[in-house]
């Protein structure tokens, strides 16, 4: 009568663990099973270099993407201020304090442009409530108003 393939696979395994080897029994995802056997076979290990090219093609479509939308935020605030220096009423050159006023004005329509956001779904305007969305505002203000002397003082140097 034949040996039982149990007895067989005990008997294997008791040879095994004399030779000081040891049973593993292990689960992975298909990178692993490939670098366990690239490392069984002797071959250089390939799926780290395949990950590492992964994720930095991830990290590369996550910045361009980011910097898409960082490019349709500015274009959106370039057009919420033209929209906004439309909407501003024309300055009397004659008036007393005109020049304050105007300044006033445009200050105040500036703060409550760059203060709310638009919501999304229903158009309404919200409040930043966010303190990252204040500074990113804060920055775009400052930047309007570096920008805004520089014309201004170019102008100013424009002969009459």
């Amino acid at each position: 009568m034949g040996t039982a393939n149990k007895d067989r696979q005990a008997a294997f395994k008791i040879r095994m663990r004399a030779s000081g080897k040891r049973q593993l029994t292990v689960w992975a995802d298909r990178y692993q099973e490939q670098a366990v056997r690239d490392l069984l076979a002797g071959e250089p290990l390939r799926y780290q270099e395949q990950d590492a090219d992964d994720a930095r093609a991830e990290r590369a479509r996550l910045l361009a993407a980011r910097e898409h939308s960082l490019d349709q935020r500015e274009l959106q605030l370039q057009n919420r201020e033209r929209e906004l220096e439309r909407q501003l009423p024309p300055a009397d050159a004659d008036a007393p304090g005109a020049a304050g006023m105007e300044h006033a004005v445009r200050v105040n329509a500036l703060v409550k442009a760059f203060t709310t956001d638009r919501n999304p779904v229903t158009g309404e305007p919200k409040q930043i409530s966010t303190p990252f969305m204040a500074k990113v505002q804060s920055d775009l203000i400052t930047d309007l108003a570096r920008k805004t002397t520089t014309v201004r003082n170019g102008l100013a140097a424009l002969p009459q």
